[in-house]
């Protein structure tokens, strides 16, 4: 996705999703469970300096901002983004688009904790859901959209970030990642890597365990 030219990789581990997760994705609201899945982690609680009351900070990729993620795939993959509408405390700016080539459905969901500013998570998305209705769709041709594509997108320019791991490490893994979610850490960012035979997700966000 928007991006770094180079690009590195790291090891991962496999661990089983939830059906709940898993249902979702088959049932193309991936947008709603980011938004839950952003909405259910609280914020970092800091001292006030003044009043000795904790305030409330959200985490965010580090050096991160919107444009950093939508620039390229505006240029590169053709996503028309909707800007950033309000949603619980984030806003949430998605873009889409369809492959010219397969009639697979792109998709990128930014969450950010300040328009313009900073960014809670991003979630990438390759859904042949709904053109599995229409006609046939081979697991293979989804793996292989969804290794350029997601792999793209793992190469966004946060603070800390190798580009070059991350998009080796989803290519060499977005094939099992049906009924599984895989994880690695790069810079002090998790990715999570999961899907099903239709669907394939790269969720990037803070590593709040680092």
């Amino acid at each position: 996705m928007p991006v770094r030219k180079s690009r590195d990789s790291q090891s991962s581990k496999g661990k089983p999703s939830t059906a709940a997760k898993l249902a979702a994705l088959a049932l193309g609201i991936v947008v709603v469970m980011l938004v839950l899945s952003g909405g259910d982690k609280e914020p970092v609680a800091q001292q006030g300096p003044d009043d000795g009351q904790p305030t409330q900070q959200a985490t965010a990729i580090p050096g991160l901002t919107p444009t950093d993620v939508k620039l390229n795939l505006e240029q590169q993959w053709g996503l028309e983004f909707t800007g950033p509408r309000q949603i619980a405390h984030l806003c949430l700016d998605q873009g889409t688009a369809v492959d010219p080539d397969t009639g697979i459905s792109l998709i990128c969901d930014i969450c950010e904790n300040t328009v313009g500013l900073d960014v809670a998570r991003v979630v990438f998305t390759v859904d042949a859901a709904s053109l599995a209705q229409c006609t046939q769709v081979s697991a293979d041709l989804v793996t292989s959209l969804a290794s350029r594509y997601l792999g793209y997108c793992a190469t966004l320019p946060y603070d800390g970030a190798e580009p070059q791991a991350a998009k080796e490490w989803v290519e060499a893994h977005v094939s099992e990642a049906t009924g599984v979610e895989l994880t690695t850490t790069i810079g002090g960012v998790i990715f999570r890597l999961y899907g099903t035979d239709l669907v394939k997700v790269l969720e990037i966000a803070p590593d709040e365990g680092s």
